[in-house]
């Protein structure tokens, strides 16, 4: 089957299918991943038996007694299982998942000839939430308007999501020409503060969470 064909499908079935020619690879149509992919986005799939599957990832699997793949992300492990949801869905699913329901966890996407990374983990976790928020606040229905990403981290209007994360801490560490920071979340680094530089260099999507008031006023916990 052809890309062609598979496009006239795609507004009669929405449902993951297999691309051919391209080993691991899977073609996106449906909503329930918006803004996370969008309809004929390739999509990537590494393997690894399920052992480390979590919160955050983005999975393809067969639901339970289908045979249809399907594309959401893991929200939760809970009963022996893990429970996914649509980036796009206001509910989660009605099932939980088992290791050899799981295909593979999505690792990147092909769209317009370009390569890109898809988050999961820790960074997918934030975006889910990220998305939420959007949804709950209005702000997708708002787009159009056009917020940039740096006016939405300095609104402060993402930060009520922390307590939902893994806690934060500063390290500071000498360095030849003063003392460098790192932010970190969990055992991940997502922000450094040079020496010399006035300024935090926040990762994506975590700098949506840090107004630049609040960074000002962080210390370090540990001194290495």
């Amino acid at each position: 089957m052809n890309r062609e064909t598979l496009e006239s499908r795609a507004s009669v079935e929405d449902l993951l299918e297999r691309f051919p020619g391209r080993k691991g690879a899977f073609i996106y149509r449906g909503p329930s991943m918006s803004p996370t992919f969008r309809p004929l986005d390739l999509l990537y799939l590494e393997k690894n038996g399920g052992a480390d599957y979590g919160p955050g990832d983005v999975l393809i699997f067969r639901p339970p007694h289908e045979e249809r793949f399907v594309v959401h992300r893991a929200v939760a492990v809970q009963g022996g299982g893990i429970r996914t949801q649509g980036d796009n869905n206001r509910f989660r699913d009605p099932y939980l998942l088992a290791n050899r329901d799981i295909e593979g966890r999505v690792v990147r996407m092909e769209r317009g000839g370009r390569t890109l990374k898809v988050r999961n983990g820790l960074a997918g976790r934030i975006r889910f939430l990220f998305l939420r928020a959007l949804k709950s606040s209005g702000f997708l229905a708002a787009r159009a308007a056009g917020p940039t990403y740096r006016s939405m981290g300095e609104s402060g209007i993402f930060s009520c999501l922390l307590p939902l994360l893994p806690p934060t801490r500063v390290l500071a560490f000498e360095r030849p020409h003063g003392i460098e920071l790192h932010l970190l979340m969990g055992r991940c680094v997502i922000g450094r503060r040079l020496p010399g530089h006035p300024s935090w260099q926040i990762k994506r999507p975590f700098r949506l969470l840090f107004p630049s008031a609040y960074l000002e006023t962080i210390t370090p916990n540990f001194r290495a």
